[in-house]
C-alpha cells in the first residue's frame, strides 16, 4: 500500500513537471521569446527533471538488492556509478585545457 503510494505521488509529480512545460513555453511565447529561446528553456527544465525518474525509482530498487544480496549492496552500486562517472568526466576532459594555461 505504501509503494503505491510512492508511485501515485511520484507518477503526479511527473506529471505536474510536464504539464509545467507545456504551461512554459505557451507563457514564454506571450512574453515575445523566440522558439529558439523557448526550446532552450525548455529543454534545460526537462533535462532536470531526468532526475525525478531515479529519485521514484531508487528507494524500491535499493529495498529490492537489500533483502536479496547485502544490506551494503546499494552503497556498493552507489560508490560504482560514481567511480564510472568521475572516470567518464575525466576521459572526456583530460585534453581541454583551460584558457589561462594556453600556450
Amino acid at each position: 500500500s505504501d509503494r503505491y503510494t510512492l508511485y501515485a505521488t511520484a507518477f503526479l509529480r511527473a506529471l505536474a513537471t510536464g504539464m509545467m512545460g507545456v504551461l512554459l513555453g505557451i507563457y514564454l511565447a506571450r512574453m515575445s521569446f523566440t522558439p529558439g529561446e523557448i526550446g532552450l528553456v525548455i529543454s534545460a527544465g526537462l533535462a532536470g527533471s531526468t532526475h525525478l525518474l531515479g529519485w521514484a525509482v531508487a528507494p524500491s530498487l535499493a529495498g529490492l538488492l537489500m533483502q536479496h544480496l547485502a544490506l551494503a549492496t546499494p552503497l556498493l552500486v552507489g560508490a560504482g556509478i560514481k567511480i564510472t562517472y568521475d572516470v567518464l568526466l575525466y576521459l572526456s576532459f583530460r585534453g581541454l585545457r583551460p584558457p589561462e594555461e594556453a600556450p
